[in-house]
């Protein structure tokens, strides 16, 4: 199942640029990766990944920067790992297609 997300908030760190070796050995692609500060309560700041590819890709050396209040619209994956005590550890992940800066005020 497929779930697709529309979330707003500001980015944590720059964003990151990444060559991926595709699996079948015949090259890579490139990605980037940030995190996004979401708050939907005072108390509470859920954080998610971002990994952006394509258009969303081009946008982000420009606009994905830390402190930026953006929204995304993309697939949100769980990405599961052992951390270095072997306990399962998890975080949201946001395969963005879309992105918009918020409008600046005056």
């Amino acid at each position: 199942m497929t779930m697709f997300v529309t979330i707003s908030g500001r980015v944590g760190r720059n964003a990151e640029f990444k060559d991926i070796p595709l699996k079948d050995g015949s090259g890579s692609f490139e990605i980037a990766e940030s995190s996004l500060a979401v708050t939907p309560t005072r108390d509470v700041t859920d954080w998610y990944g971002l990994k952006l590819q394509g258009d969303s890709l081009l946008k982000a050396s420009e606009y994905v920067q830390k402190g930026q209040v953006l929204s995304v619209v993309g697939e949100l994956t769980i990405e599961t790992w052992l951390d270095d005590e072997n306990n399962h550890r998890f975080k949201p992940v946001v395969l963005v297609k879309q992105l918009q800066l918020a409008a600046k005020s005056n």
